[in-house]
């Protein structure tokens, strides 16, 4: 008797090595297109598709942009994300990520590395604040308590301990966290899913045909890093063309778990 095989879509008759190779040999042929484009457009980058996202666009609501693969996404979905960017002169910045990295990860990274300072300035001012308040009136809050015998044996003075400095500084720098983002629409990033047209099948195939111009025209290279950043050739091409045409300009690696072991420390 015939022995019936069990069916399996054609990818998982395929080992992990030949589904590798495949991999490789699409992000080729879709590299490929890159290539010849700047080699048949320059760095030239046509003033109708010349787009960036101002920072509050890129994290806006907690990094939606980054959460899911544009190509999974409806037609409406995809149209509100380009509507998040507008027509720019230069970019401050052109960041390179990989789609297969998480995105709440790439959130993160991006808010420490721009907010981090507004943070630490806003819990700085809000634990100084509310020392001073109660180096003049110690009875004000409840729960304080004097220290006699400080700096003895060398001299006595009267120190206040409480606790209500280090409260004021974390509940003023979790608020400037959330808050601080929307306030940071002056510097204009790129971001593939949200200056690349990607509804119209011609203006996206243009935007991707003029990546190196998009890179010709960013100030500095902001690298979302993680494990499967420099398996994607795409990841390599911006590289390269940011380094050939600024060979001086910046290029700040942002890893990815860094950002995570932050979250939990804080």
């Amino acid at each position: 008797p015939m022995q019936s095989t069990p069916f399996r879509p054609e990818f998982l008759r395929k080992s992990s090595a030949e589904r590798n190779a495949d991999s490789w040999r699409q992000s080729l042929r879709s590299l490929d297109v890159g290539f010849r484009a700047s080699t048949d457009t320059g760095l030239a980058l046509p003033t109708d598709i010349r787009r960036g996202a101002t920072l509050a666009a890129v994290l806006l609501r907690f990094g939606s942009a980054f959460r899911h693969h544009p190509e999974r996404l409806d037609a409406a979905d995809k149209a509100a994300l380009y509507a998040r960017s507008r027509p720019v002169e230069r970019l401050d910045a052109f960041v390179s990520h990989s789609w297969s990295s998480p995105g709440y990860q790439k959130y993160l990274s991006l808010l420490f590395a721009e907010v981090s300072r507004i943070s630490l300035a806003a819990a700085a001012a809000g634990g100084f604040a509310v020392y001073l308040l109660q180096h003049r009136r110690q009875e004000l809050l409840p729960g304080n308590f004097v220290v006699e015998a400080a700096f003895s044996p060398l001299f006595l003075l009267p120190q206040v301990t409480s606790p209500y400095e280090f409260l004021a500084a974390n509940l003023l720098a979790l608020l400037s966290f959330a808050a601080a983002p929307a306030l940071l629409t002056r510097r204009c990033y790129f971001v593939d899913c949200l200056c690349i047209h990607q509804t119209d099948h011609d203006l996206k195939l243009r935007g991707i045909r003029h990546l190196g111009g998009f890179l010709s025209r960013s100030s500095k290279l902001v690298v979302l890093w993680d494990e499967s950043y420099f398996r994607r050739l795409w990841c390599i091409y911006e590289i390269a063309v940011f380094k050939a045409v600024h060979p001086e300009a910046p290029v700040q690696l942002h890893p990815l778990r860094l950002s995570v072991a932050t979250a939990l420390l804080a």
